[in-house]
């Protein structure tokens, strides 16, 4: 489409620095600094009240019980995201694991993921996001990724491999081994992450 005015873009940026930091109790916690719509928590569809992960550390309000909007607010931030990566002059996605979860399985249990990791992990299947953002990729509207998955799956679903830094490593490229927690970022993968953060708006 025709590329937003200036004016659109200046509302949003003025939105964000009213919003610098927001605490777990604010209303727009659950829908992030930029939503403009209804206010209408989410749903619970898996209750816990355990924390996300036994490997780290959280506060006590933050558990593993997941969400989903209301078809209200989800309609409305489906719109408003839409409206962002038109008025971007560069989106930078920083995805983890939550994206591959349900063909990977991750460390963190949850409703969906009761085992872990999955067998045959290195064999799994895009999914529909991987396929969405990768699609975005191909046509111009994301201009980096910072993946923190070692598992290819945006390469599979079409992303393109020059604009994608596996900052934790790839278990499809040998020139960038996967990172353990005790290791360090590779030295391209930390300074691309930083200019990313710098200059993505």
């Amino acid at each position: 489409g025709e590329p937003l005015p200036d004016s659109a873009r200046a509302t949003v940026r003025e939105r964000l620095a009213s919003r610098i930091f927001m605490s777990h109790d604010n209303e727009l916690f659950m829908h992030g600094r930029a939503y403009a719509g209804v206010l209408r928590a989410p749903r619970v569809t898996w209750k816990s009240d355990k924390p996300p992960r036994k490997d780290h550390g959280a506060p006590p309000w933050l558990t593993a019980t997941e969400f989903e909007d209301i078809p209200e607010v989800l309609d409305a931030k489906c719109e408003q995201l839409a409206e962002l990566l038109r008025l971007s002059r560069k989106t930078v996605l920083y995805t983890g694991a939550g994206i591959s979860a349900a063909v990977i399985g991750q460390a963190a249990l949850s409703g969906q993921n009761k085992v872990g990791w999955k067998p045959e992990t290195t064999s799994a299947k895009p999914t529909m996001t991987h396929r969405i953002l990768g699609l975005l990729g191909q046509l111009g509207a994301i201009h980096s990724w910072v993946q923190q998955n070692h598992d290819g799956l945006p390469q599979k679903a079409g992303y393109p491999q020059e604009h994608i830094n596996e900052i934790h490593g790839s278990w499809f490229d040998p020139s960038n081994p996967v990172v353990k927690y005790s290791g360090t970022l590779h030295e391209r993968a930390f300074p691309w992450m930083e200019e990313d953060a710098e200059t993505a708006d």
